[in-house]
């Protein structure tokens, strides 16, 4: 990634801060990207891009390299979205997961009232009470 590009697009206008807050980005992150001690997230450089109204590409030197970093930033984004569904999925097999353990357990429950119905189990509430002779 360019950072000169970044830098100059920062060095415009307001503050770094003022920007940062805006773009949605800490203003030590962006510092950070800056001086090569971090590498720049998909999501990150995507706010970025938009803030200023260029392409992801723009960030990038070479056009060979810009379609290979592109398209690595693409696959890059792709996963995260991936996972995002892939995650949204496994909560609801997990909530399914739940709904059938309560259907075993009612069934379980109504097969031990079936089986003490047809074994002549009669609960006393259900008896009637004996008459004198």
């Amino acid at each position: 990634m360019n950072t000169e590009k970044l830098i100059k697009l920062l060095e415009e206008g307001d503050s770094i801060s003022k920007k940062s807050e805006k773009i949605g980005i800490n203003r030590s992150y962006l510092y950070d990207i800056i001086n090569k001690k971090s590498n720049i997230g998909v999501d990150k450089l995507e706010k970025i891009a938009e803030y200023f109204g260029k392409s992801v590409g723009y960030f990038f030197d070479e056009p060979e390299l810009n379609e290979i970093n592109f398209k690595l930033f693409e696959a890059q984004k792709e996963i995260i979205e991936l996972k995002s569904e892939r995650d949204n999925q496994k909560k609801l097999l997990m909530e399914k997961e739940a709904r059938i353990l309560q259907y075993d357990e009612r069934i379980s429950g109504l097969k031990k009232i079936i089986d003490m119905l047809e074994h002549g189990f009669v609960p006393s509430s259900d008896k009637k009470p004996a008459t004198a002779s």
